[in-house]
C-alpha cells in the first residue's frame, strides 16, 4: 500500500502529537468519554485504546491519525 505524500504528513504529525499515555486518559475522563465511544469513533475494539492510555501499545498507523484528532478535540473542551 502506498500513502499520498498528504497521508504521509498527516501520520508523522500524529506521531509526534500523540500525548503520553496518561495524558491520553486524562483527557477523556475530564470530558466525561467513555472508552466505548471512542473505540466506537475510530473503528477499533475498546481493549485496544485501553491499551493505548496504559502506554502499552500505540495506535495502528491508520489509526492514529484519527485518535490524535479525537484527543486534540477533548483538550480544546478542557481549555
Amino acid at each position: 500500500m502506498s500513502l499520498s505524500v498528504d497521508e504521509f504528513r498527516d501520520r508523522v504529525l500524529a506521531r509526534r502529537d500523540l500525548p503520553p499515555a496518561a495524558r491520553r486518559r486524562k483527557l477523556r475522563e475530564d470530558a466525561g468519554v467513555s472508552v466505548r465511544e471512542i473505540a466506537e469513533t475510530i473503528g477499533v475494539s475498546v481493549q485496544a485504546v485501553r491499551l493505548w492510555e496504559a502506554g502499552l501499545r500505540r495506535p495502528r498507523p491508520e489509526n492514529l491519525a484519527a485518535y490524535v484528532q479525537l484527543l486534540r478535540i477533548l483538550e480544546e473542551q478542557a481549555g
